[in-house]
């Protein structure tokens, strides 16, 4: 079997109008970091060994709603590979991991009760899901965090608080996680979720790769 024929892990980024945009383009330059390299590549060629490899992870990007692009928040126009009710009846994408990203948008979207509904199955097929700063919002809206540790942006902190009482929401932390999420805290946080994903789906030592790749200072 070819290298590139390796089964990869596939991860559905969701996305949406007004998403923040490293929240959810931050995971994904960690799972494209996390590469196999060829081992038919010849070492002397150094520069070509460096791009001759394919990453672990098959990342695509999963809007709420059908449409032709979703504009984040700060005005990037980004065409979606899949939206949800594509994706439900695809055959060859079936997301072991989700991400939900945050943003202004998020507030728009966790009202409508047919995603909240969808999310909360897709949490619960889903080996994990790292939700990401205001994200974090939705993932608590479907009753799928009970008695376990969350986190979101720190500017939210009382809003959270005040709208989820029955959540135990850590403060000052980069992430926290359980068996199902990986919730991270504000914007850059993401990383650091994704980093702890690759971690727990590969190997501590994969993860301090990437965070090298992508020269991030992260220590799990």
């Amino acid at each position: 079997m070819s290298f590139r024929d390796i089964k990869l892990i596939d991860v559905g980024v969701i996305v949406f109008d007004d998403v923040d945009f490293l929240d959810f383009v931050g995971p994904i330059e960690v799972f494209n970091a996390a590469q196999i390299p060829n081992p038919d590549t010849d070492p002397t060629k150094e520069l070509e060994s460096m791009y001759d490899s394919i990453p672990m992870f098959n990342t695509k990007l999963v809007s709420v709603y059908p449409q032709e692009y979703i504009t984040t928040g700060d005005g990037t126009k980004v065409v979606p590979d899949y939206s949800i009710s594509l994706i439900e009846n695809e055959k060859t994408f079936n997301p072991l991991v989700w991400v939900v990203p945050g943003g202004k948008g998020i507030h728009t979207i966790r009202k409508d009760d047919d995603f909240i509904s969808w999310l909360r199955l897709s949490i619960n097929a889903a080996h994990l899901t790292l939700s990401v700063c205001t994200g974090n919002y939705a993932v608590a809206q479907t009753g799928i965090i009970e008695n376990e540790m969350i986190t979101t942006h720190w500017r939210h902190y009382n809003i959270f608080q005040h709208e989820f009482p029955d959540i135990n929401l850590a403060n000052n932390v980069r992430y926290t996680e359980t068996a199902k999420i990986v919730s991270a805290g504000g914007i850059s946080c993401g990383i650091d979720g994704a980093l702890r994903v690759v971690s727990r789906l590969l190997s501590e030592e994969v993860a301090q790769r990437v965070a090298d790749r992508i020269v991030y200072p992260w220590m799990d």
